[in-house]
């Protein structure tokens, strides 16, 4: 058997032979070229700035930049992209309808290259004759969300002129890739800038801060932060968030400030804050972060009832002694940030100033809107002694801020109380109070508790059981207290802000011990029955008055 099948193996071969030999020649069909001839206009242009490119607007065209600068990057060729592509729906289209751009970054010296970093460009940017791509962009002006960025190959500890405090160059080579993964040679994508590593500190100091500048560029790829300025772009262009316009002390508006200014901050709005509104609100909260460092924070400005009428928001950044308004939930509000010991960045430090409009509408009872603007402080000419004075300035500016804020809020109320009607409590006919306390006595206590010079129409409820006091006892069925029977209202005029205010009380004993109470005080009750019209005072209360507001002075019968 095994020799018949050796055989049978022979004949085969002869016969394909003879067959073979029979048929026409016929020629081979070559796979199609995946790309075009190669021409003079495959040659890219690269070109490098501290600015994003954007659109046909011309940004300055640099090639040495200061590690920490901005650097973003364009590739210009003569004519659109798309015509340097062969067959490209079967040979380039990934499954999403894109190209896939690949980019290498090696230092000029070739001790180290960078790979991985990649995006994509969609059917429309092929239409055009140019791409643009972030390599150090900041925050908020990120366009490319890259899953390996930048950072390692610019920002990390093992750049050999970094190591060396130097000044050295990057090539960046960028490449199209076919559906398959395989770099497109023929078209020519290279670019060279440098960067100077000079002026960062020697030793753990620069390592530290160089890992700040590695983070920032990672952050500023993340898909949420790239998304975040695309849609500022897009509420910018259709009107629906506001510029945050910024002042010196000479209420100029300039965007570049030295550490040390005077800075105040203004959001011009289309209708009054009120309509803004979606309930009582308290408070805005405002979010900054760096652009180039790794400062940044949030501050809830407290919004006075006077603010809601107007079409404008004005908030304190660092504001002077005298002209300190705005209080914040943090009493240091953005000194706190700006000026805290740990930050003395000894350079231009960039910020990007925001209303934090998801918070806002969540918590804080804000219809949506958002307004977003950015400035700079130079913290160059002060040392760390120098910038911890600020700090300390900063504390004392916001205990006046408070002071101011309390004047201008009691001057405010007062006007907002301006003709509106008597007071309900104060409608109805007295009735008897307490016969173990005289009028002249109860009037002499709210002299000496509220520190007063004159009491107005003090006014008796209707008694809430026979007797002047009731005996109350804790859950133990010990005695805890004598609570009085008869709630009093009455008027009076401020000495602290010169404001006319009402509010209400009771008397009140605490038991000691052994039978004995102590001495009768006051203790507040509500006069407001129904009728939060009034404007509440908030500075009473925070020196422990829990029920006093503002009222027509001209109303009071004297």
């Amino acid at each position: 058997m095994k020799t018949n099948r050796i055989i049978l193996l022979s004949c085969l071969c002869i016969s394909g032979v003879a067959l073979q030999a029979k048929l026409p020649e016929t020629k081979l069909k070559s796979p199609p070229a995946i790309t075009k001839k190669p021409h003079a206009g495959a040659q890219a242009e690269v070109a490098f700035s501290a600015q994003p490119f954007e659109g046909n607007a011309t940004a300055k065209i640099i090639k040495t930049f200061n590690a920490f600068d901005e650097i973003y990057g364009r590739v210009k060729f003569s004519q659109p992209i798309k015509s340097f592509l062969s067959n490209p729906e079967e040979n380039f289209y990934r499954d999403n309808g894109s190209i896939e751009i690949n980019f290498e970054i090696k230092t000029g010296d070739g001790s180290k290259t960078h790979t991985g970093v990649s995006k994509n460009l969609s059917k429309e940017e092929l239409e055009k004759n140019y791409f643009d791509f972030d390599i150090a962009p900041a925050l908020n002006r990120s366009n490319d969300v890259y899953f390996v960025d930048f950072s390692g190959g610019i920002a990390g500890t093992d750049v050999p002129y970094f190591q060396k405090r130097s000044s050295g160059s990057f090539i960046v080579s960028s490449f199209i890739m076919t559906s398959k993964g395989e770099k497109l040679e023929e078209v020519k994508m290279t670019g060279e800038f440098t960067i100077d590593y000079s002026k960062l500190p020697a030793g753990d100091a620069g390592v530290t801060k160089l890992s700040e500048w590695e983070r920032m560029i990672a952050l500023a790829a993340r898909s949420e932060q790239v998304e975040e300025n695309k849609k500022r772009k897009t509420d910018k262009a259709s009107g629906a968030s506001s510029s945050i316009t910024f002042m010196n002390a000479k209420k100029e508006n300039v965007s570049a400030f030295s550490a040390g200014d005077e800075i105040y901050g203004k959001i011009m709005l289309p209708k009054p804050l009120k309509e803004y509104a979606n309930g009582t609100v308290k408070q805005l909260r405002i979010d900054f972060k760096s652009i180039n460092d790794n400062i940044q924070g949030s501050v809830s400005k407290m919004i006075r009832a006077s603010e809601l009428e107007n079409s404008f928001i004005e908030f304190d950044i660092a504001p002077a002694l005298t002209t300190a308004k705005d209080v914040y939930d943090s009493n240091l509000g953005f000194s706190f940030f700006f000026y805290g010991n740990s930050n003395d960045p000894q350079k231009n430090v960039k910020f990007d100033i925001s209303l934090s409009s998801d918070y806002n509408t969540n918590y804080n009872n804000w219809k949506k809107f958002d307004a977003n603007g950015e400035l700079s402080v130079d913290y160059s000419k002060l040392n760390k002694t120098q910038v911890a004075e600020l700090f300390t300035k900063g504390q004392t500016v916001a205990k006046e801020a408070e002071k101011n804020a309390s004047k201008a809020a009691s001057i405010e109320n007062g006007i907002a109380a301006k003709n509106l009607p008597l007071p309900v409590v104060f409608t109805k006919a007295s009735k008897t109070g307490y016969t173990g306390y005289s009028n002249v006595v109860i009037t002499n206590m709210i002299k000496t508790r509220f520190k007063i010079k004159e009491v107005y129409m003090l006014t008796f409820d209707v008694a809430e059981g026979s007797g002047d006091f009731r005996s109350l006892t804790d859950l133990n069925n010990y005695p805890s207290e004598k609570l009085g029977n008869h709630v009093f209202y009455f008027a009076f005029k401020d000495e602290l802000d010169g404001q006319y205010k009402f509010s209400g009380g009771r008397l009140r004993m605490l038991y000691e011990g052994n039978g004995k109470y102590s001495e009768a005080f006051i203790f507040p009750y509500s006069p407001i029955m129904g009728d939060e019209k009034f404007p509440f005072d908030q500075n009473r209360k925070d020196l422990g008055f829990e029920s006093v507001f503002f009222m027509d002075g001209a109303r009071i019968k004297k």
